[in-house]
């Protein structure tokens, strides 16, 4: 029997479902792109881990010098939205390595908008998006009617336009428990923070271009922290920021090497996590799993019917 609040897999398949087809109502149709975060660019990549992570983890990809997978993206559905009308940018990370992969979906927001799969397919149809952007006067009212929705729409409002995928922070959103070899968790939230060094002023070109000419020109890199939560902090409500005064601990640095080509096939499921690392309560980190998985089998589709010229 379910705990109360909880819902089927069933209802959670098929809400994954509606989501994707409230997607496609409100900016449209694009065969062949991603349901969210249509537009990207993607890198190989190679993390070298510092051994902090050791004292918290078994975690094979925190531990050793791995290869990686990084795509950076913006937040729209529509592949032809401009950069500034997409302020949330997105990094996925995948962390290669021979006990399983490590997959960190990340954005330029500390928080989700909603805490429940339900409550966010309520707010995506309540906010009644146009051309990719909310409107002011539907944002109140769930202001009003959603109190979770707060402080992501606080945030979002006081959001600008980065100048460049490569001088902002990603924030993991959701919480993690860190496993270490006698079995003790240490909940944390993961963030990829920029290094820090003088960039030129960015050329107004669009930003996957920008991001490339950077790489091209001399290393780009992110160093991991890890937020430690104390016995206090919400590890299953995505919608909450854990307090500034909580412990961060550098264990890595990330370093983009080389663009690659685009693969629609590559999906950064959330859930797929290496022995050391374990998901949360939080009911919104699986749900994003049957989101993504149905974007990706309506990507498959397009595909099949353009092969038979359907």
């Amino acid at each position: 029997m379910n705990r109360k609040g909880d819902i089927s897999m069933t209802e959670q398949n098929k809400i994954a479902y509606e989501v994707n087809e409230t997607i496609e109502t409100r900016m449209g149709r694009h065969p062949g792109y991603r349901r969210a975060h249509a537009r990207g660019i993607l890198f190989k990549a190679r993390f070298i881990p510092n051994g902090k992570a050791a004292a918290f983890t078994k975690a094979e990809p925190l531990l050793k010098d791995t290869e990686a997978i990084v795509r950076f993206s913006h937040s729209s559905p529509d592949p032809s939205m401009t950069d500034a009308a997409s302020p949330i940018k997105g990094m996925a990370v995948r962390l290669l390595s021979q006990s399983g992969p490590l997959n960190l979906v990340m954005a330029t927001v500390p928080v989700f908008i909603a805490k429940q799969p339900e409550t966010f397919h309520n707010i995506m149809n309540g906010l009644a998006l146009k051309d990719g952007k909310i409107r002011p006067l539907n944002a109140l009212k769930l202001f009003i009617k959603k109190p979770e929705a707060r402080a992501f729409l606080r945030i979002l409002q006081n959001s600008r336009l980065p100048e460049s995928f490569a001088t902002v922070p990603y924030h993991a959103i959701h919480a993690f428990w860190l496993v270490d070899e006698t079995g003790k968790r240490q909940a944390v939230r993961f963030r990829f923070v920029p290094e820090r060094i003088s960039y030129d002023k960015p050329k107004i070109i669009p930003q996957e271009e920008e991001l490339k000419q950077r790489v091209a020109r001399g290393p780009v890199r992110f160093h991991l922290q890890v937020q430690l939560a104390d016995e206090t902090d919400a590890v299953d409500d995505p919608t909450v920021e854990w307090p500034n005064d909580r412990p961060l601990i550098e264990v890595g640095t990330l370093t983009l090497e080389e663009e690659i080509k685009e693969q629609e096939d590559l999906m950064f499921d959330p859930t797929l996590l290496p022995t050391g690392i374990e998901a949360t309560g939080d009911p919104i980190f699986a749900f994003r799993k049957l989101v993504y998985e149905e974007s990706m089998r309506r990507r498959h589709q397009e595909a099949k019917r353009n092969r038979h010229g359907d």
